[in-house]
């Protein structure tokens, strides 16, 4: 058995599995070499000398996988919620930049309206001026509206994928 478990040994570590070991009546000798099976693969070694036994070693481990796949769940909904919550956050500063930029771009119109016809202290070809100045501004506005936008979102989405990865790897560590 001791060749065997020297490739079992390098086969688990190789793969860098998680494996639990349940000795069902092994005498003293086999009971080490399959310790050694165990901690070479990062897990635990029960032995149990009855049928019973056997059966709640098996009960204990579907409880605690069904655990692992819970907290993955939970933790999974959690950075979703997260995820959710950010969008919200961007699209509320997406729809606030929208309305300040109406806002501006009407303001600016009534002020010139006002100067232009209402009080006549500036003529059309200053107001003409004015106008385009205007227009290359709200331009850059939403140049850089659309960054901030784009910026934003990316950091969302990367912000996501982080906690997704972490959950998984160590869900995976300790169901595999």
């Amino acid at each position: 058995m001791t060749n065997m478990n020297t490739l079992l040994t390098r086969i688990l570590v190789a793969t860098q599995k998680r494996v639990n070991v349940i000795g069902f009546k092994v005498d003293n000798d086999g009971q080490k070499q399959l310790k050694d099976v165990a901690e070479a693969a990062d897990g635990t070694y029960t032995n149990v000398q009855n049928q019973s036994q056997l059966q709640e070693e098996f009960d204990r481990s579907a409880e605690i996988a069904s655990k692992w796949r819970m907290w993955q769940a939970d933790a999974m909904g959690e950075a979703r919620t997260e995820a959710v919550k950010r969008t919200k956050m961007i699209r509320d500063i997406r729809g606030e930049w929208v309305d300040r930029y109406r806002r501006e771009r009407h303001n600016f119109d009534k002020v010139v309206d006002y100067l232009s016809y209402e009080v006549e202290k500036i003529n059309t070809d200053f107001a003409l001026a004015l106008g385009d100045k205007q227009d290359k501004r709200m331009d850059k506005l939403m140049e850089l509206k659309d960054q901030i936008w784009d910026d934003l979102w990316s950091i969302k989405s990367q912000d996501f994928e982080k906690p997704k990865k972490s959950i998984r790897k160590k869900y995976d560590a300790n169901t595999d």
